[in-house]
């Protein structure tokens, strides 16, 4: 996507605002090098970025805050390296750097959305206020980011830009045209915003209702609890197979997803241990044909992540039969 040079309000040259796609492009390769810092952090701390759980992605909120921040600001000339590759600049409305608190802030308001999606609350994700929150920083503000980005003609600035005053040009370039924010996008911002707060309360009133999921919330709670688990989420459903076109064989599950703070030193007793609270607090657990433990081990920062699996599914006569389960965490 490219944009015609537009009038500046300053000298009366030309300003030709950046392309999505070269804003996009210039994006991945920032994102590379946040990786890259992010996997060499892994390498030398994996168990501290373990032991940070959902604070993790603070950390890589920080990083990518201050790395953005600071270059797109007077300090790095506008300028990170993607957007030097790909000739763009951040500049304010008289064709300038912003301030490092401009664009400090800017780059605040961008990587909100992102650090949020996929943090791991447990059971405080059906929290009322924190489901609103959450949804509204997310899907309000990370939609409304990505539509002006796309359809805010001819500036494209997203409302990060709008925020902090700035423009994303292709550099050099004199002092870009300030320009209102028309009424079409106002209105589909204020819609999405208004979905993101009532799609959350109506998914949680709904779930309120069906009583049927309030063992398996109330599990989860328990297994959130213990002091070696950062989060855990419960789930039971069915299973459909057939042999050779033969009738189908249905299978029923109960299942726990835990992802630990430290990796115990006897995974298979950490895992009976969880499959010992299913089994008690979960009606009917019993029946089941399959229940199923999965630990989890590892680090999300949101600029890189590794993780340690280990799955363990038995029939409940089975997970019986096991030794009463002592976990010891190292």
């Amino acid at each position: 996507m490219s944009d015609a040079p537009q009038s500046g309000s300053g000298s009366g040259a030309p300003v030709a605002y950046s392309g999505a796609w070269r804003r996009l492009g210039a994006f991945c390769i920032d994102g590379l090098v946040l990786g890259i810092i992010g996997i060499a952090l892994g390498a030398v701390a994996f168990a501290r970025l373990a032991a940070l759980g959902p604070w993790g992605r603070l950390l890589g909120f920080v990083i990518a805050v201050a790395y953005f921040g600071v270059l797109e600001s007077r300090v790095g000339g506008g300028r990170t390296l993607g957007k030097r590759l790909l000739g763009i600049r951040v500049v304010d409305h008289s064709g300038h750097a912003l301030s490092l608190a401009q664009a400090l802030f800017r780059s605040t308001i961008f990587f909100v959305p992102y650090f949020l999606n996929g943090l791991m609350l447990g059971a405080d994700s059906m929290i009322p206020w924190v489901a609103m929150v959450l949804s509204i920083l997310v899907f309000g503000l990370g939609f409304s980011i990505l539509y002006l980005l796309l359809f805010n003609l001819p500036t494209r600035q997203s409302v990060h830009d709008l925020a902090t005053g700035a423009f994303v040009v292709k550099a050099p370039a004199s002092a870009p045209l300030p320009t209102p924010l028309r009424r079409v996008h106002k209105i589909v911002i204020a819609v999405a915003v208004a979905l993101s707060l009532v799609l959350p309360l109506g998914g949680l009133w709904i779930a309120s209702r069906l009583t049927f999921l309030a063992p398996i919330l109330r599990v989860g709670r328990t297994l959130d609890a213990q002091s070696h688990v950062v989060s855990a989420s419960v789930n039971e459903g069915t299973r459909w197979s057939s042999f050779n076109g033969s009738v189908m064989h249905k299978t029923t599950m109960l299942s726990a997803s835990v992802v630990m703070r430290r990796w115990p030193a006897d995974p298979k007793s950490a895992a009976a241990s969880f499959a010992s609270i299913l089994l008690r607090d979960v009606p009917g657990a019993s029946t089941r044909d399959v229940v199923s433990v999965q630990l989890a081990y590892g680090y999300d920062i949101g600029i890189a992540r590794a993780w340690r699996y280990m799955n363990y599914s038995y029939t409940p006569a089975a997970w019986m039969r096991l030794e009463s389960p002592r976990t010891t965490i190292h």
